[in-house]
């Protein structure tokens, strides 16, 4: 196992304006004439309304931000990196608490829990309730073609 090293989401901009291109550049297929919505699969109007938000909406940077709120760290194990979030809260590293997602799933559906469990003070709870969490993502590990 190596020592954990700092990880940070950080997508280059040139790949987000290449991703940009991409989904203003969709050649979009005709509706089907004479049939209702949805009649033979995903609406072609409510893909616009999709496309629309991504391409006029749809902030990355500030959601990029939200998602590197917490320290997040990557350690190799068995060869695997392995991504994951390591929240030393009031149990000063006391307490572990390992959360696990399951698949398809994410760290991201712990964001609002992380803040009561490692911050009870600051949640109308008491420090001595405290966690320190680790919050391993198995996306990760399935990006790189790990069997878990």
């Amino acid at each position: 196992m190596s020592a954990p090293t700092p990880f940070e989401i950080n997508v280059p901009q040139a790949k987000l304006d290449a991703i940009r291109a991409r989904a203003e550049a969709y050649q979009w297929f005709p509706s089907p004439a004479g049939l209702p919505d949805w009649q033979l699969g995903m609406s072609t109007p409510a893909l616009k309304d999709i496309q629309s938000y991504w391409l006029n909406t749809y902030d990355w940077r500030a959601e990029e931000k939200k998602l590197n709120q917490y320290p997040q760290f990557i350690a190799e194990i068995d060869g695997l990196p392995i991504h994951f979030l390591h929240i030393v809260g009031e149990a000063e590293g006391k307490r572990p608490l390992l959360l696990t997602h399951g698949w398809p799933g994410s760290v991201f559906e712990f964001y609002d829990s992380i803040g009561p469990l490692a911050y009870p003070s600051q949640h109308e709870g008491k420090a001595e309730d405290a966690f320190d969490l680790i919050i391993p993502s198995l996306e990760h590990a399935y990006a790189r073609g790990a069997r878990v």
